[in-house]
């Protein structure tokens, strides 16, 4: 974070747009390299991670369009009570998944399957709305400094691939970060 905020600092040039090309080759490299990861977990159906992934895609279907609700599926809340959906699921037959031992860190270490339980399908796709917009936004704004401007790229692209492993958006640290960047981009005018 001390190097983000270096960055706003130095050279308030404007910068040249990355051409898309670029962006499609950077993400199939990318797919090709963590393809074995990917594979290992999110559809061994051996992780924690691909066993919350699958559930929640289910728990979206059975609870179309607006999933099971807040506090059932994948939060510290619904491990607290432990949500009734865990027992539908098997959760409480999965060591460590159930209530006797510390599940927790395993059931919120997720975002995306938390968000398919929780909200449905028509939360998912009002998450994915609200984080393209909140990107191109940031993105229109930090033109005018290529450090700021790579640094919400960065920004950008690390929250969004976090995201598939992490509960990234919901912990403490990204919140900051957010709020960082944010300051950043919106604390130089431009004409």
């Amino acid at each position: 974070m001390a190097a983000l905020l270096c960055f706003f600092v130095f050279d308030r040039q404007s910068i040249p747009r990355i051409k898309l090309r670029y962006i499609i080759i950077a993400g199939i490299c990318t797919l090709v390299v963590a393809s074995g990861a990917i594979q290992k977990y999110f559809y061994s159906g051996e992780t924690t991670r691909s066993i919350l992934l699958t559930t929640g895609i289910l728990i979206a279907i059975r609870f179309f369009p607006f999933g099971a609700g807040i506090a059932n599926y994948a939060t510290s809340a619904s491990f607290k009570n432990y949500s009734l959906l865990y027992y539908d699921y098997g959760f409480n037959m999965i060591y460590r998944l159930n209530k006797s031992t510390d599940g927790m860190t395993e059931l919120t270490d997720c975002y995306w399957p938390a968000v398919m339980g929780k909200f449905g399908v028509i939360g998912t796709f009002i998450m994915i709305f609200l984080l393209v917009f909140i990107g191109k936004e940031l993105i229109k704004r930090s033109r005018f400094n290529k450090w700021i401007y790579y640094n919400t790229l960065f920004f950008i692209v690390t929250s969004l691939f976090s995201s598939a492993a992490t509960a990234v958006f919901s912990s403490d640290a990204m919140i900051l970060y957010i709020i960082i960047v944010c300051l950043g981009v919106y604390s130089y005018r431009t004409e």
